[in-house]
């Protein structure tokens, strides 16, 4: 999959995904910092809402300067990335 940037790009897999309760993907061959990238998705019906939790594990790449970016940087934009990403799936959900 490519992703918006045209720049990065990474293999999709999911694994475990049971409608309305929970996803697992795992992310490979990605061309970015990331050595494995797990995400985590839970879906749990609260009144007429829909609570959305997500957990993301990875590895960073680059060793001790990687976990350094990571520390500095990386975690920060992975965070707006993926609160973007769930706003955008609100958004979809709430208009569709």
């Amino acid at each position: 999959m490519l992703m918006l940037d045209a720049k990065n790009w990474f293999d999709e897999k999911s694994n475990g995904i049971k409608p309305t309760k929970h996803s697992l993907i795992n992310l490979r061959n990605a061309l970015s910092q990331s050595k494995w990238l797990t995400h985590s998705y839970s879906f749990k019906k609260i009144d007429n809402q829909t609570k959305v939790k997500q957990v993301m594990e990875y590895t960073v790449k680059f060793g001790l300067i990687g976990k350094l970016l990571d520390a500095i940087m990386i975690r920060k934009q992975s965070d707006n990335g993926i609160k973007k990403f769930l706003a955008g799936l609100k958004k979809y959900a709430e208009t569709h």
